[in-house]
């Protein structure tokens, strides 16, 4: 099944091949370019998304126990359906905000115990409801390509789902003093709050019935650019999936965007070359929480992960990655410690 798996993330990968991408005309706003990608046909995977599921009572996301575990939360499905979740998708509430360690999809009346980060450094206590809800800010796109390094590295060396998470609180504080922005709790949601106004223009640029159709294509994903460099793409099984995630995967790239004027590009050889670049890295199978192979993609200049059920790709991401960020993410050789030390229970910060 493993082979099989990575085939099948390598095959969506080859631009023009069976079951692979087309790459459809971009759009530029600023320094953001957006390049859609589309199948000749989507799957039929029946599924619903955090957000569905919420919206029709069926999933809650909670603390592990009344003390917590700050890399873990526990997910119950009620519903008949599976419920899919997005890799850095933020859940917000608790006894402190998190995202996913990566994309899981979770069977009708189950529990499972799921991998996050946190993402408000400030808190440990909860405040209002103990359940979680959804969020239309996601971890930001670079960060989720540390993050997808930190993850896979984890993987490989300890089995186990974890980031930096001291890596990603530093990132977060680091954009919050550079952009002058109060947040009490140092939470990676007061930015995204600071920014709403400059990101609905985004959304708005880039508002799915603005892409041109292709022949009997229908768009599941995109590949994004800042100021005409690759940041990555991600893309879905189908367009209702994509429709859904859309608002929040935009502005997960957008808020790379904001403070970089205009300048932006899109050079589709090279969105070719890069997804080719992907499909050719070295990949490698783990069993993520819920239901799926996990294929985690690792290369010089790319890192991503695809999420197989079947022979489906129910979500495939991939990031570029220059000399400068592998470096910064070298220090995941410190994890071990600081992973032992977030396993004890958190105080109130």
């Amino acid at each position: 099944m493993n082979e099989k798996s990575i085939e099948c993330a390598r095959a969506r990968l080859r631009v023009g091949g069976e079951g692979a991408f087309l790459i459809g005309e971009p759009i530029i706003y600023k320094a953001l370019g957006v390049c859609p990608l589309y199948l000749l046909t989507g799957s039929r995977v029946r599924y619903l998304t955090y957000e569905e599921a919420l919206e029709k009572g069926t999933v809650s996301v909670s603390e592990v126990g009344e003390n917590g575990s700050v890399p873990e939360l526990l997910l119950e499905n009620t519903g008949k359906e599976k419920v899919l979740i997005m890799d850095s998708e933020q859940l917000v509430g608790a006894k402190q905000n998190r995202v996913l360690n990566t994309t899981v999809l979770i069977a009708a009346s189950s529990k499972v115990v799921i991998p996050v980060s946190c993402v408000e450094q400030g808190r440990w206590r909860f405040s209002g409801e103990k359940q979680m809800r959804d969020s239309v800010a996601p971890l930001y796109a670079k960060a989720r390509a540390s993050k997808s390094r930190q993850v896979n590295y984890n993987l490989l060396s300890r089995r186990e789902y974890s980031s930096d998470q001291s890596a990603i609180w530093g990132e977060i504080s680091s954009r919050l003093e550079s952009e002058g922005i109060s947040a009490p709790t140092h939470a990676m949601d007061d930015h995204y709050t600071s920014r709403m106004r400059e990101l609905k223009a985004f959304q708005e640029q880039f508002s799915l019935d603005k892409f041109k159709t292709v022949k009997k294509g229908t768009l599941v994903g995109a590949a994004f650019t800042l100021s005409g460099k690759i940041l990555g793409m991600d893309a879905f099984d189908k367009s209702e999936t994509l429709r859904r995630q859309w608002a929040k995967l935009i502005n997960s790239y957008a808020i790379e965007a904001v403070r970089e004027g205009n300048g932006g590009a899109v050079d589709i050889e090279s969105v070719r070359l890069f997804l080719g670049t992907a499909s050719a890295s070295d990949m490698q199978v783990f069993e993520p929480p819920g239901l799926g192979d996990d294929v985690r993609i690792t290369g010089e200049k790319v890192v991503g992960s695809a999420l197989v059920f079947g022979s489906h790709v129910i979500h495939i991401y991939a990031f570029n990655t220059d000399e400068e960020e592998r470096r910064q993410d070298r220090h995941t050789t410190r994890m071990a410690s600081y992973q032992e030390r977030m396993r004890r229970r958190p105080t109130d910060q």
